[in-house]
């Protein structure tokens, strides 16, 4: 993948889109969970942030040393033990 300006500002306007996505919906909404082991919307936009943090520290890693060693998340353990509907 090519990293183009377009590709800079569409990835700059994620929070702007997720906050339209949501607005209006209650927290009961956003807690809501579809399904037995389905994530709810906070948890998805909980991950989300998660990850822009963790992929930052990938990207440094790969772009300034020579064999980086590449975290790894759990994402589920994330959802269960960090509790994003306090978040």
């Amino acid at each position: 993948m090519t990293v183009t300006p377009e590709l800079i500002t569409a990835f700059e306007r994620g929070p702007e889109k997720l906050r339209a996505a949501v607005a209006g919906l209650s927290h009961a909404d956003i807690t809501a969970r579809p399904g037995p082991g389905d994530w709810s919307i906070l948890e998805v936009i909980v991950h989300l942030a998660d990850s822009d943090c963790l992929s930052i520290d990938r990207m440094k890693r790969i772009i300034s040393e020579e064999n980086p060693s590449l975290l790894y998340a759990d994402e589920t353990a994330y959802v269960q033990k960090l509790f994003p509907h306090e978040q």
